[in-house]
Order: structure tokens, then sequence, then C-alpha cells
């Protein structure tokens, strides 16, 4: 739809990428070009998708950044687009990553300063959660992410689909998955932990 030649920068996108096709998810292998090519490429003619939208140093927008990316560099006004919101705890290393974007002239449009909608959510809808569950069809389902009642959705939605157990914890529970399946609640302590004077962790 773009007329552009799609490009994977980060090599946990292109694993993912990878098991897509293999699996027959991902139908449009065809379309992407190696990095190693890119740069060969008129600019107006790629469009690439990077890791690295929470200012993790390793990956490859924060290396393209500081121009530290082996197989291609940004240019003055190239557009970048952020369609991640920024994950609490993140904040100082993204505002870091913008900063360097914008000092290499280049054109930043973040989810919040977007006209139009652009924020990609990393969570799975209910419906993607079926397609999973019934991808995979596991013995049992373990919902570990979220508030009380995303997990019991999240179960609900195992249960509804065939998968015949679900297991309900919380932190500190301890999981047995083999060769029998169960919880043992409260097993490990867990809590906040702060640093006080002389930087000594103190249970909050």
């Amino acid at each position: 739809e773009t007329n552009r030649h799609l490009g994977l920068l980060g090599r946990s996108l292109i694993n993912m990428v990878s098991a897509a096709r293999k699996t027959g998810v991902w139908e449009y292998g065809h379309t992407l070009v190696d990095p190693e090519y890119l740069s060969y490429l008129p600019p107006d003619s790629v469009l690439l998708v990077a890791t690295g939208s929470q200012g993790e140093p390793r990956t490859a927008l924060n290396r393209l950044s500081t121009n530290s990316f082996r197989d291609l560099e940004l240019e003055p006004n190239d557009t970048v687009i952020f369609s991640s919101k920024v994950i609490p705890g993140n904040e100082l290393a993204i505002e870091a990553l913008i900063e360097r974007l914008k000092a290499k002239q280049l054109n930043v449009i973040t989810a919040d300063d977007s006209v139009l909608p652009i924020h990609a959510s990393g969570h799975p809808a209910a419906e993607e959660l079926k397609l999973m569950y019934d991808w995979v069809r596991p013995d049992c389902a373990l919902p570990v992410h979220g508030e009380l009642h995303h997990l019991k959705a999240n179960a609900n939605i195992a249960k509804s689909v065939g998968i015949s157990k679900q297991l309900l914890g919380k932190n500190g529970d301890l999981f047995f998955i083999a060769p029998n399946k169960g919880i043992r609640r409260n097993a490990v302590k867990t809590g906040r932990l702060g640093v006080a004077h002389k930087k000594k962790l103190v249970k909050l």
C-alpha cells in the first residue's frame, strides 16, 4: 500500500518474523529486504520497522540514533514514528533517544502528538488471545501479567477455547506444571524494597 520496500531492524524482531513465516502465520515474507541492502535503495522507497521504542541501549533504533548501526544511517529529514506508548520507568531513556534523533535533524512523531491514531499496543485483545491459545493448544494456562481481573479474564478466555486447566496465582505463589499441575500458595517471600541510609535495602 505504501509502495515502499519493507526492512526489519533488530534481532528479536527478525527472529519473530522468521518464526511466523516458518509456521505460515506471516504470509508477506517476499516483500522483505535484508538490512544489508537497504542503504542502496532510494530513501523515499524504504519503510523500516525497528526495535527499541522504549530506549533500550542495544536495540536497532538506539544504534541508529548514535550512527552505530552496521548497515545504514538515518539522514536529515527522515521520519521516525513511535507507535508505542511510554512504559513507566523508561521516560528518561526515551527522552534521550528522541533528543538524539532530533539532533540528527530527523522528524520524530510520537503516539501522543500524532493527529492520526498510530499507537500499536503490545498487549493482545481477547480475540488475539483466543487465536494464540488455538495455535499453541497448551495443557494448562498460567496467566501471569496484570491485575487479578486481567488474570481471571485471561483464564476465562483459555477455558472458552477448550484449555481444560487454568492456574491463577499471585506474587509469591509457586506453580507446579509437571508431573502434576498445582500451586503452593505464599511459597516465596515477596514485597517491595527501598534504599535507606548507607544504601541498605529495607522492606517497604
